[in-house]
């Protein structure tokens, strides 16, 4: 976003750098950003917390700033232009047209750690046409925006930053006194403010260089924990910035929004057991009697489902629950389970427990060193043996429940997309401990499993 675009969409610039819940205007916790409790209401667009979705305010900086995700654009934007006069070229050119000097070489030095953290810095080294000497240059970041500038790139440089919305960065307040524990961002953005006034100041009194330059490092130093802390010497000492709540497993996206737990599965690591067959997996009691098969009633089995809700949810061999027109009985707070049995009739399904003999799908996920090995088996057998013909479509005619029953064992061991050891059917073998149990002679493709449980009922 330009510099422009935040400031059109922020309600509010963010000038002082003390946090009080007294006084709030022009503060981090400016009212008009949104609400910090459920008895407040916005200032901006008066509604209350729970319809209130927050509102952007923004940061003036003192001068042109990195930003840490756009650092490799603005390298391969200014790699071929001249800073003594910022004259850009898309190609490598011999001498500058509009300076008439000798056209050097940029240099990035990556990841240089000292006390402030990672350093980028770029050099720009060159001969002079009169002397003949070789000189390096280190431009600054105005130098480096101007350049940016003659290509609409003047927007990969900071000197806005967006203050997120108080609903983003919480406010917790302390039961029976007046203290408050503030959201490490919010702290963040307190240091940005206090860093670039200072810069400010520093650059209108005409302080020294080196005074300059080093607070241009701590004014960058901050701007970098709110985007990305592991750039910074101690990365951030705990603190996580944007990057650091987006990207990885503990990350909004992988932990919230993509890691929903789903029925019918459970994962563990593996161990050998030699004692099983090939095609059985040794599963925990413990998982056990969580994952469920779902069974309809009919006049074959209706009382062996009878003696499983008389188990109950509590011992092996029993079900949780018991589904009917009318909705679902969870067993686990059934008061009478007599008379769930007594009513028990064809066509309801029963939810029960996980026997020896039922089949399950093994999905295994393995290495990137393990795919590529796969890949060359699979390459090097069908230069020997021709590549495999697509699967033929077929058709076959039998009841519904046994085609359901015998679901996994075509589908699953049925995958023409996927690798032969991809995913699997073993039967069940219910077992001590808390691993899944294979046969020696068929861990080699597993390390730690997933298996899945076909939940329409049989």
């Amino acid at each position: 976003m330009s510099p422009g675009e935040i400031r059109g969409q922020s309600v509010v610039e963010v000038t002082k750098t003390v946090l009080s819940m007294t006084s709030r205007g022009d503060s981090c916790l400016d009212s008009k950003m949104g609400c910090l409790g459920p008895k407040e209401q916005c200032g901006t667009c008066g509604k209350p917390m729970h319809a209130c979705n927050g509102h952007f305010g923004h940061i003036e900086l003192g001068a042109f700033l990195f930003h840490p995700f756009f650092i490799n654009e603005v390298f391969r934007t200014i790699k071929f232009s001249c800073p003594l006069c910022c004259a850009y070229y898309e190609a490598k050119q011999r001498d500058c047209v509009k300076c008439n000097s000798i056209m050097g070489k940029w240099t990035r030095k990556l990841r240089r750690r000292d006390k402030f953290g990672i350093r980028d810095k770029f050099e720009y080294t060159y001969t002079e046409r009169q002397t003949g000497y070789t000189k390096v240059m280190k431009p600054t970041t105005s130098v480096v925006h101007a350049i940016l500038k003659q290509v609409n790139k003047e927007n990969l440089l900071l000197s806005v930053v967006p203050v997120a919305p108080l609903c983003v960065r919480p406010t917790i307040s302390m039961s029976g006194c007046s203290k408050h524990t503030y959201d490490p961002l919010t702290l963040t953005y307190a240091l940005v403010v206090r860093e670039s006034s200072m810069l400010k100041t520093f650059l209108k009194y005409h302080q020294a260089p080196h005074i300059i330059k080093h607070q241009w490092r701590r004014t960058q130093d901050a701007v970098y924990q709110i985007y990305d802390t592991s750039r910074l010497a101690d990365n951030g000492q705990g603190v996580q910035g944007l990057r650091q709540r987006l990207d990885g497993k503990q990350g909004r996206y992988r932990k919230h929004l993509l890691g929903k737990r789903v029925d019918y599965c459970a994962r563990t690591v593996i161990t050998a057991d030699p004692s099983l067959d090939l095609d059985q997996i040794g599963v925990p009691k413990s998982i056990a009697m969580r994952l469920t098969k779902s069974v309809t009633v009919t006049p074959f089995n209706i009382e062996e489902l009878r003696k499983r809700v008389r188990t109950g949810p509590n011992e092996l061999g029993g079900a949780l629950y018991v589904t009917r027109v009318n909705g679902e009985v969870d067993l686990a707070f059934v008061q009478s389970v007599e008379d769930i049995c007594g009513r028990l009739s064809f066509g309801d399904v029963v939810d029960r427990m996980l026997v020896d003999g039922d089949w399950v799908a093994v999905n295994r996920k393995c290495g990137r060193q393990q795919q590529q090995q796969q890949q060359q088996q699979q390459i090097s057998c069908n230069a020997k043996f021709g590549s495999p013909s697509p699967p033929r479509k077929f058709s076959v005619r039998v009841k519904k429940d046994v085609l359901t029953h015998l679901f996994l064992l075509f589908v699953f061991q049925g995958q023409p997309s996927l690798h032969r050891f991809s995913l699997m059917s073993h039967r069940v073998k219910i077992l001590d401990y808390s691993t899944f149990r294979l046969n020696l002679s068929c861990v080699t493709p597993y390390n730690a499993v997933s298996i899945y449980v076909d939940a329409r009922p049989i």
